[in-house]
């Protein structure tokens, strides 16, 4: 149990700075900008001090079972209304130079019970866009917590093709998911309506009411991938900006433009509720190959380590400032995969290089996003530091050997705690940087549990992930039939749970 504490600690400084804010605005250009007043969480008042008081309820007791749709009065311009319950005082109320103490950071976890705190430790992937009461996604986020969810229209979350609206279509979606983390089944037709605080309440149903469960009123991560070049680096495209892929970044050399493609996309997936950035890349890509490894250069800003560092660091403020620090970013692939000689998402990859090559080639470009000022009280005082990293799988020769028949991937091996420990991400790590894993679901990780002969060892794959110190695990297409199902998750959940 004091691990889990121990480790929860940052994931819930980044919770309560960047996912409660406000959820989808859909208010800045480029993107497609329909007339709706979009439903939003209360932003954080910094000159607030704590209170004790409990999350506010609804004046108005729900109908659990609406027949129509009430025509509600129009909301005064300018003026945002939510139908939500107010998150709990301890998440609006950042109190040490703007950031979150640690005695606020205790009272929140002290409030949660081991289920909870378990529960959002992971980060989902799942199947279509429906969010109704009997949906898998519905009784994952409400019933067993879930930290965070992944979108993607290759899982059928939301579609680019012509005619499609995309970004209405996302921040819909993006609304609905979070209303399930408040305990709220809003509607897709009315979910980008603003609607009168405390009621009506027909056509909202509290799931409280129907499950006799409370709901844990932290906010989702919602992430996605955005690094440019269209497929398969870029989610969300209909509506949005076509952005140039890295590898055209890095060859400008121009951090400025970095910065300002940053911008774009910051802007953008805010505006849809996106809060979390599963990018930029920072491997380097010092000896370019052909083929399909070849091709992953594409998305790497380039061979020069220090140039890589500079060019994420540009990148990673423009996210930040696009999106008024309301996206947290995610570099990858910790500790650098750009000399792999093989797809790592597809086999467990070897980098034979020496120590001395690691740290003058691969680790800079990390070190350099997780560099923060000596006064820094948190990770989100320095614009250009990322928030977490993810890492890679691939297993490195100079820190875990080259022992036979030992090919564990660093993201699910102790090592990956003494890379970060003795490598100087320590720091970091104390101001509230993540870590969050590399998929596991990919072909490379079931392979190297021999999962394709025999069945998905899922809980010992979680359980790695998170001994191997990581806060967030990313579970993509993590059911035996890549969907991830409630049931397996209840195994997960149940095996976390007496593991911890």
């Amino acid at each position: 149990m004091h691990f889990l504490l121990k480790t929860m600690q940052g994931w819930l400084v980044a919770v309560m700075l960047v996912a409660t804010l406000p959820w989808a605005a859909l208010a800045q250009t480029p993107v497609a900008q329909p007339a709706i007043t979009p439903v939003l969480l209360p932003t954080p008042t910094p000159t607030k001090t704590p209170a004790s008081a409990p999350a506010l309820a609804p004046t108005v007791a729900p109908t659990l079972a609406p027949t129509s749709l009430p025509t509600l009065a129009p909301t005064p311009a300018g003026v945002v209304q939510s139908p939500l319950p107010q998150p709990s005082a301890a998440l609006t109320v950042p109190v040490v130079a703007g950031y979150p103490s640690a005695a606020l950071v205790d009272e929140v976890l002290a409030n949660m019970t081991v289920a909870d705190r378990v529960g959002q430790l992971f980060l989902i992937t799942f199947r279509g866009s429906d969010t109704g009461f009997d949906s898998d996604i519905a009784e994952l986020i409400y019933g067993y917590r879930v930290g965070g969810v992944a979108l993607s229209p290759g899982n059928g979350n939301f579609s680019n093709e012509k005619g499609v609206d995309t970004p209405r279509q996302v921040a819909s979606l993006v609304n609905r998911l979070q209303g399930l983390a408040y305990g709220v089944l809003l509607p897709e037709e009315r979910a980008l309506e603003a609607l009168p605080a405390g009621g009506p309440w027909s056509e909202e149903t509290l799931m409280q009411e129907m499950t006799n469960v409370s709901p844990l009123n932290l906010p989702l991560f919602i992430a996605a991938e955005q690094e440019g070049d269209n497929l398969p680096a870029t989610m969300l495209r209909r509506g949005f900006t076509p952005l140039p892929s890295q590898m055209a970044l890095g060859a400008a050399w121009n951090p400025e433009l970095a910065n300002a493609v940053g911008r774009i996309a910051g802007r953008e997936l805010n505006a849809v509720g996106v809060n979390m950035l599963l990018g930029p890349n920072l491997d380097v890509l010092e000896q370019p190959l052909t083929g399909q490894v070849g091709a992953l250069g594409i998305h790497m800003f380039g061979g020069d380590p220090f140039w890589v560092g500079q060019m994420g660091r540009a990148y990673i403020a423009g996210i930040h400032a696009g999106s008024a620090r309301r996206i947290a970013t995610i570099a990858r692939s910790f500790p650098g995969a750009g000399d792999v000689d093989r797809l790592p998402d597809e086999e467990v990859a070897t980098v034979q290089r020496s120590l001395e090559e690691l740290r003058r080639v691969t680790l800079p470009p990390f070190l350099s996003v997780t560099r923060l000022p000596a006064d820094a009280v948190a990770v989100q005082a320095e614009p250009s530091a990322t928030d977490g990293l993810m890492s890679s799988h691939v297993r490195y020769s100079a820190f875990q050997g080259t022992s036979l028949g030992r090919n564990t991937p660093i993201g699910l091996a102790p090592e990956l705690n003494m890379v970060l420990e003795q490598e100087g991400f320590a720091g970091w790590r104390s101001q509230g940087g993540l870590m969050v894993s590399g998929g596991l679901g990919s072909p490379a990780i079931r392979r190297h549990y021999g999962a394709a002969s025999q069945e998905f060892p899922f809980r010992r794959i979680a359980l790695d992930a998170f001994t191997a110190g990581h806060d967030l695990l990313y579970l993509n297409h993590f059911g035996s039939n890549a969907a991830g199902s409630v049931a397996e998750s209840d195994e997960i959940w149940e095996t976390e749970k007496h593991n911890i």
